[in-house]
């Protein structure tokens, strides 16, 4: 486990993490995308209430995406026992 800092809106952060160095600066810049993005459609938001609704969206497409699997290993175990 190590210690990162990021900065996320100004705001800087200390997380101790296992996910590899690669994959943890990739994850970083998808969440400052998902920032940037709804900074230009979402209006004049304070950071916290930016930070609140990113969270959101990733939560909606973490749970739209398990979803998803779920209805996949169904058919595929509908498959295999046909």
């Amino acid at each position: 486990m190590r210690v990162v800092e990021v900065n996320i809106l100004n705001s800087k952060y200390r997380l101790k993490t296992d996910v590899p160095e690669k994959d943890f600066n990739e994850i970083i810049t998808i969440l400052n995308k998902r920032i940037d993005e709804l900074k230009k459609t979402a209006g004049t938001l304070s950071n916290n209430k930016l930070k609140i609704l990113v969270a959101i969206c990733l939560a909606e497409e973490i749970y739209s995406g398990a979803k998803k699997i779920d209805s996949l290993i169904q058919k595929i175990s509908l498959m295999e026992n046909s």
